[in-house]
């Protein structure tokens, strides 16, 4: 798994709020806004994503399948 996968990953799978800034994790790897199915979407929603997701699933656990 090269570093941008697993940058990006633990981005989702650690504790958002374990984070001084979580915009700013966030940022660094995604731009502001971020086009999601066509709409832009300001990086603090993804932020308040990665709260829902881990609120959600206890374990949460990703597999890379493939990277391109």
């Amino acid at each position: 798994m090269t570093a941008l996968a697993e940058r990006l990953l633990a981005l989702w799978q650690q504790p958002v709020d374990g984070r001084a800034d979580p915009e700013a994790a966030f940022r660094e790897l995604y731009a502001d806004p971020v086009s999601i199915n066509g709409a832009p979407t300001p990086v603090r929603e993804l932020v308040e994503r990665a709260r829902a997701l881990q609120r959600s699933f206890s374990g949460l656990a990703t597999e890379l399948v493939d990277e391109v």
